[in-house]
């Protein structure tokens, strides 16, 4: 079939479906969604990539999120926005 997991590298394992890679996860432990090359924890990209964070903990602000564009990140959480260069 067009859809599975695979070895790309040692110790690195990758999903595909539709025949193109949709995630990997390197010997680091990063995850890649739409990258074969993840840099972080959690690295996804794509013309617009959306990734939704739900706290299961009431009343909890101090989630934060970071967004890379080029040399700028930004980074969010619940009460402010922040930019670091």
């Amino acid at each position: 079939g067009s859809s599975g997991i695979f070895a790309p590298a040692g110790n690195t394992f990758g999903v595909y479906t539709a025949g193109s890679e949709r995630m990997r996860i390197d010997s680091s432990g990063n995850v890649g969604i739409g990258t074969s090359s993840p840099a972080t924890l959690l690295n996804t990209s794509g013309s617009v990539p959306h990734v939704r964070l739900t706290s299961t903990q009431a009343g909890h602000k101090y989630n934060t999120l970071e967004f890379a564009y080029g040399s700028t990140v930004y980074w969010y959480s619940q009460s402010s926005r922040q930019n670091e260069n």
